[in-house]
């Protein structure tokens, strides 16, 4: 499920189109695997397993993607939150 281009999410690794650094920060943060699942629609539980895989194999470029969203450099597109 994971994903990574370069020219899509800044290079990011990816999960659906979602970066697998945001799946990851939710789960960091406390949620649950559903709530991150029921948070976007194309997720389903399978891909966010995927996506925690991913980070314990990468846990140090997915801490700093987690950085990068979490702190944006100006001018950055970022999703806003709701």
């Amino acid at each position: 499920y994971v994903r990574k281009d370069k020219g899509y999410c800044g290079g990011m690794a990816r999960v659906s189109g979602i970066p697998v650094a945001v799946i990851v920060d939710m789960h960091l943060k406390g949620d649950s695997l559903e709530a991150i699942v029921g948070a976007y629609e194309d997720l389903t539980l399978s891909m966010v397993h995927s996506a925690l895989s991913y980070y314990y194999d990468h846990k140090v470029e997915i801490d700093g993607d987690i950085g990068i969203i979490n702190n944006p450099p100006v001018g950055a597109l970022v999703k806003k939150s709701d």
